[in-house]
């Protein structure tokens, strides 16, 4: 192999010039060496072709019996390979390190590496853009392959399992897709857009937009905030927006945002500051009190709203509230209007259930109607007593 280091690019004139008079190789040789001198030289046989600004600035080519291609910078710590592989060829770039495992196909580590950790690719179909220490690997069993999985960047992102494919890591730090116990059917089509330390755990379709050390199980969905955990390993399509320390672990359950909520009920819903919607169906949404706000039954609607509920039905040309209803912090109902009793359903029967409820009976035409109220009687009894 010969070694050009001349920058004139004289040789080149003189190498053109004896290909066209037509001189031998040995001849050759011994005219270019004339005209560059010691700038030409034959060195270790294992490399092709050296390129050399400088002595200590240099680029390095080289082929082995594999058939790969490998470039090195000065210093050796990083370049670029093209490992040969029959179907399509890999790309490892940066940092010496990086390694795309034998027998893989269609892969590629385009940059990075070194500080933090060498990067890796384990499965086929799969890139890592740059970042240092991230790892797409088959965890489980190493003799299969994933397919269809990036890593955008950042460091010590990993995309692991039996068999990952289709899932991402933009980027971020300590990031992972297919982590926990339950990594046999892990990291599949999963996304984790950045943030630090997110999870996904379970089998596939997770995502974590960000944040810090949430947990996305199966089909589950984190928007961000800190410590969220949507759905568990046996509960789905649970979602938990964002804010911080909320767990929405009931199946289709969601947490939208706030503080140290739980949503474990099937189909149920909490948001706020400790509200803890653990029935069924139920609904429960808390105000900043420093107190857990439980839901009682199935498919209950709760608020805790200790300034008050104000609603407004009409408004002037100025957008000033004409028609408002308000539950005061008294427990008073204050109401810019009237109330009206439409029972045309039959009438239960006054007990303990029904006291203070009032009631009117729609009459017939030409009859009076009849308005009355359940009230308990002195021997303890109930009955309904007529006002009208």
């Amino acid at each position: 192999m010969f070694q050009f280091i001349n920058k004139s690019k004289n040789w080149v004139v003189t190498i053109v010039l004896a290909i066209i008079i037509g001189l031998a190789v040995p001849s050759l040789i011994a005219l270019a060496s004339s005209v560059i001198g010691d700038n030409m030289v034959i060195t270790n046989p294992t490399e092709q072709l050296r390129l050399n600004y400088s002595v200590s600035t240099t680029t390095s080519f080289f082929t082995n019996e594999q058939g790969n291609f490998i470039l090195t910078l000065s210093g050796g710590y990083g370049g670029l390979q093209i490992i040969n592989n029959s179907i399509s060829p890999n790309i490892v770039g940066g940092y010496s390190g990086n390694i795309i495992d034998d027998d893989l196909f269609e892969s590629a580590i385009l940059s990075g590496g070194f500080n933090g950790g060498a990067n890796e690719i384990g499965v086929s179909v799969s890139v890592i853009s740059g970042g240092a220490g991230n790892i797409i690997r088959n965890n489980v069993f190493p003799g299969d392959n994933g397919q269809g999985n990036i890593i955008g960047g950042g460091s010590r992102n990993k995309i692991q399992g039996s068999m990952p494919y289709g899932s991402a890591i933009v980027g971020g730090f300590q990031n992972i897709i297919g982590d926990g116990s339950d990594v046999s059917t892990g990291g599949n089509i999963s996304f984790i857009g950045g943030g630090e330390r997110n999870k996904t755990r379970g089998s596939s379709y997770a995502t974590i937009v960000g944040g810090q050390d949430n947990i996305a199980w199966h089909y589950g969905f984190v928007g961000g905030g800190a410590q969220n955990v949507a759905g568990t390993s046996t509960k789905n399509y649970s979602v938990a927006v964002g804010g911080k320390v909320n767990t929405a672990s009931g199946y289709n359950s969601m947490i939208l945002g706030g503080d140290t909520n739980t949503a474990s009920g099937t189909l149920s819903f909490a948001s706020g500051k400790r509200a803890k919607a653990y029935n069924d169906g139920s609904f429960v949404w808390a105000d900043n009190s420093n107190f857990d706000f439980l839901s009682v039954v199935n498919n209950e609607t709760a608020f805790r709203s200790t300034g008050g509920v104000r609603f407004v039905t009409a408004i002037d040309g100025s957008g000033n509230a004409t028609r408002t209803a308000q539950f005061a912090t008294t427990g008073d109902l204050n109401l810019n209007g009237g109330i009206k009793l439409n029972t045309v359903t039959a009438k239960p029967a006054c007990s303990s259930t029904y006291r203070g409820m009032f009631w009117v009976t729609q009459s017939t035409t030409d009859v009076e109607d009849l308005v009355e109220v359940c009230t308990k009687r002195a021997d303890n009894s109930y009955s309904w007593k007529a006002l009208y």
